[in-house]
């Protein structure tokens, strides 16, 4: 019952929303990584109604632990943000590869896509290194770097699902939106850390987050054929 899941990790990440909206940290020690479990016993259940292994299945998994992971190492009172950054950079090593479970198509939308996401990555790159820079936070420049390719990479690969014929596009929309969320989310909370302040900075940049794990789940639930009963 996968359904039943992402409902419970929806309401639960509605109330960590509230839970930042109102600056209630010990609430939030609860709801934020309880929204990863939920989604991941989401996937769990998922894979047990289908009548054969699903690879795509077990990478979003191993990509929902690394997330949950990484959501505790920020969360701590001592926040761990490089370990949070290596844990997040595994995670969407783990989605990259269930998003290419067969070789990628090369034609124009492929290149065209691929140029995109270069060049808003790249871009966004530049303004990121620069307020590290002046921060005297040099140190942080390669981690992000390399952090920003592999998540280019994996939002890359979520967009040319759709193209693929034999997946199912509405599952394989909901992937696509989710990465670009993902990805939308990150950009946030470095620009809100690093670069300048935000307005409600943590609040935009969790909901985020939660609604784009939730789309790419759904998404790959919906790929694989998982029958939500």
């Amino acid at each position: 019952m996968w359904a039943q899941w992402v409902g419970i990790a929806i309401a639960i990440a509605v109330g960590d929303w509230f839970a930042v909206a109102l600056d209630r940290r010990r609430m939030g020690y609860f709801t934020k990584p309880a929204v990863m479990v939920a989604l991941l016993f989401a996937v769990i259940s998922g894979a047990r109604a289908l009548s054969k292994p699903a690879p795509m299945l077990a990478w979003v998994a191993l990509a929902l632990f690394f997330s949950l992971l990484g959501d505790i190492f920020l969360m701590l009172p001592k926040e761990r943000f490089l370990w949070g950054l290596a844990a997040f950079l595994l995670g969407h090593i783990a989605y990259l590869l269930a998003f290419n479970m067969s070789a990628p198509r090369f034609d124009f939308w492929t290149a065209g896509l691929a140029i995109v996401v270069g060049l808003v990555a790249g871009k966004y790159y530049e303004r990121l290194r620069a307020a590290l820079e002046a921060s005297g936070k040099k140190s942080l420049i390669k981690p992000v770097a390399a952090y920003l390719i592999v998540i280019s990479l994996m939002v890359l690969s979520a967009l040319l699902l759709p193209l693929q014929a034999a997946v199912s596009r509405g599952g394989a929309i909901g992937v696509a939106v989710g990465a670009v969320l993902f990805f939308l989310s990150d950009a946030l909370l470095a620009w809100n850390r690093f670069v300048h302040p935000i307005p409600h900075g943590r609040l935009w940049t969790r909901m985020l987050y939660h609604i784009g794990q939730i789309a790419i789940t759904v998404g790959v639930l919906l790929i694989a054929n998982a029958t939500a009963i």
